[in-house]
């Protein structure tokens, strides 16, 4: 689902009565997306990671070299959701990522996928 799809949803639950109080994004864009859904639905976002630490975490792996990290973080910054409004009313970004990672993680190395979780 994308942010507008979920700003349609949530209009529509409106109409049956029904209140979105939170949602889930795997991946924040960091492109201004959870500002626009929360200034527009009041709806707090919930983010599993965000495209920032995805890029941080496959550099330390070196699977994503520096110039590659620097040039999508420039493409963020020029391809952004104006929410300069928004922010200057006092708000802050509200998805704040949940995840921990483990040095294997960090080191670059599959995640365990049985089900103790080790």
């Amino acid at each position: 689902m994308t942010g507008t799809s979920l700003i349609e949803a949530d209009a529509f639950f409106k109409t049956e009565n029904l209140k979105l109080a939170a949602t889930v994004a795997f991946i924040d864009r960091q492109q201004g997306g959870i500002e626009r859904i929360y200034k527009t639905t009041n709806m707090q976002v919930h983010c599993v990671t965000s495209i920032t630490e995805t890029l941080e975490i496959l550099h330390k792996a070196g699977k994503v070299s520096a110039d590659v990290v620097q040039d999508i973080k420039q493409y963020l910054r020029e391809n952004r959701f104006d929410t300069t409004e928004y922010m200057e009313s006092g708000h802050s970004l509200h998805c704040e990522t949940k995840h921990k990672y483990s040095k294997k993680q960090e080191n670059g190395l599959p995640l365990d996928t049985g089900a103790n979780g080790k």
